[in-house]
């Protein structure tokens, strides 16, 4: 283990993953949509959404094109390769 930080264990989920699962996160915030039944993982640049995703009262009302829209921005803008959606959209 020497040359590694101390917090390093073999197998820990990479930094660049948990900041991208973070600013994922943001961007379904922004577009009023609830995940707070969802869970995102990224690894190796990947996003995994699962769980219940819910529109917000006050969102757009069209759950599946705005999942699409923040999927082509976060893909377009390189801060993921892809993402795999396997949740209950409801509402």
């Amino acid at each position: 283990m020497l040359g590694r930080p101390l917090c390093y264990i073999e197998g820990m989920a990479d930094m660049n993953d948990i900041r991208t699962a973070k600013e994922v996160r943001r961007e379904f915030t922004r577009k009023m949509i609830d995940i707070n039944q969802a869970d995102i993982r990224v690894m190796h640049g990947v996003a995994y959404l699962t769980g219940i995703v819910r529109a917000y009262k006050d969102g757009s009302g069209d759950l599946k094109g705005d999942i699409q829209t923040i999927s082509n921005s976060l893909i377009s803008k390189r801060v993921i390769k892809d993402i795999v959606i396997h949740a209950q959209l409801k509402g």
